[in-house]
């Protein structure tokens, strides 16, 4: 009835913030009168003649689009699907792109991710001119993200007969998120800001007003004259990124209907 001030601003609210006092939470009335969405421009790339969205910082986004970048450089012709050296490429695409991503993902608001360097065809090529087919790099983890146990991510696409289309994420994170509820709500309290570090140099050190780096990568893709190519995300955590990259290929590459991708 109230819309989304019921949530900010009314009596939940309140009840939202008095009990997360009472468990010793973070999160104050104040917090949340004060929250404004955003409404945000995606990011983009090229991939196989198409042009490819995805969420900007201070989601993954960007980490998806960075490997199809590596993917693109490298080049994946002749090789079949899922052989070994097809494997070796994309995995050595996402360990570099997991780099970049761990040092600099952040909220942008805080610090200055720089984008655009990124996702820049010459960093691509710099980074595909260091995969070798006979050797495997050591991952490189810097301030990234850990977890145990299943996660509680869902995702929904839709197109209307108009073509209109939604490419939609929801998640509490972990498992049944912080596994606490709001009593005589149903509302189930997220974590994740389990994702902030801790290291205090780091650009996602947790802070007050801060959104921690999230792992959210619902995309779409569109056709060189704009009109709507594909919608796809997925559940996954980290590893989103690496699915999208191999769904897309799936079926732009090898010719699977989407089932037969996922």
């Amino acid at each position: 009835q109230h819309g989304a001030s019921a949530l900010y601003r009314g009596e939940l609210a309140r009840r939202l913030a008095d009990f997360m006092e009472r468990q010793g939470g973070l999160v104050t009335y104040n917090d949340l009168v004060q929250h404004r969405s955003t409404w945000q421009e995606p990011l983009e790339t090229h991939y196989m003649g198409k042009r490819v969205l995805a969420f900007p910082p201070n989601s993954q986004g960007m980490t998806f689009l960075q490997i199809l970048n590596i993917v693109e450089a490298y080049g994946l012709d002749g090789k079949a699907h899922n052989s070994a050296d097809y494997v070796h490429v994309l995995a050595e695409a996402a360990k570099q792109a997991y780099a970049d991503r761990d040092r600099y993902l952040a909220d942008p608001e805080f610090s200055e991710v720089p984008v655009a360097r990124l996702l820049s065809l010459d960093h691509a090529r710099s980074l595909a001119a260091r995969i070798r087919l006979d050797t495997v790099a050591r991952p490189v983890r810097e301030g990234g993200s850990e977890r145990d146990g299943n996660g509680d991510t869902v995702y929904l696409c839709v197109v209307d007969k108009h073509g209109n289309a939604v490419s939609m994420i929801q998640s509490l994170y972990a498992s049944f998120g912080s596994g606490v509820m709001l009593p005589g709500t149903g509302i189930v309290i997220h974590n994740r800001g389990a994702l902030f570090s801790l290291e205090p140099d780091h650009p996602n050190v947790i802070a007050p007003g801060k959104r921690p780096f999230h792992t959210l990568s619902p995309a779409m893709a569109l056709e060189a004259d704009g009109s709507l190519a594909a919608v796809f995300g997925s559940p996954g955590g980290d590893g989103q990124p690496q699915t999208l990259v191999q769904i897309l290929n799936n079926v732009w590459r090898f010719g699977m209907t989407p089932q037969q991708a996922v």
